[in-house]
């Protein structure tokens, strides 16, 4: 289901350590700095996302079956690496979770602005809205811890009356992609 997926790409953003300076990422033979310096544009470090989000994205679309969503998520990163305004949209319209440890659930995004992005982008590759409901289950190894981020979610169950098991995420993904598609990527 979508949403077991899109809590399993949001528990990797969230719980990826930084990359140290001389690992190798992984798909890309590339060591951090390589990377770093590939996001360079006119000396400016690019947006707040990089490098460890494009590298995970850049991840998630080499395992892309479907040639014409492969293609179109493609072309979205390199245009975000190269601050291409409609594929900057494309993120921007994509939820992010802030105050996740508290209790911020719910994370829309912007339903207009994917839509709205039919004129800007590429022939074919126009914004499809998707929206998703994913249960929170941390593996018990996580809990286990002491001092770990995750005991955050071990008692609550519930904040204002809202569960805080289930995320709701908004994400912003080229028309080319099915939900299938989707799905495969994050499992």
């Amino acid at each position: 289901m979508i949403s077991h997926a899109l809590w399993t790409l949001l528990l990797l953003i969230c719980t990826r350590d930084s990359i140290a300076s001389t690992e190798k990422i992984a798909h890309t033979g590339n060591t951090l700095e390589d990377v770093q310096r590939e996001l360079k544009y006119d000396g400016i470090e690019s947006i707040a996302l990089f490098p460890r989000e494009l590298t995970l994205l850049q991840q998630a679309i080499d395992t892309i079956d479907d040639d014409t969503c492969r293609d179109q998520c493609q072309s979205v990163l390199n245009g975000i690496r190269n601050l291409t305004g409609w594929a900057i949209k494309f993120y921007d319209a994509s939820g992010k979770f802030p105050s996740l440890l508290v209790g911020s659930v719910y994370q829309l995004s912007n339903f207009d602005e994917c839509i709205d992005l039919d004129d800007e982008t590429p022939a074919g590759s126009h914004g499809q809205y998707c929206l998703g409901e994913a249960d929170v289950e941390v593996p018990e190894i996580y809990l286990c811890k002491n001092g770990s981020v995750w005991q955050a979610f071990r008692n609550v169950k519930e904040r204002y009356r809202e569960p805080t098991r289930k995320l709701y995420w908004g994400v912003c993904v080229p028309a080319g992609c099915t939900v299938e598609n989707i799905q495969d990527v994050i499992r």
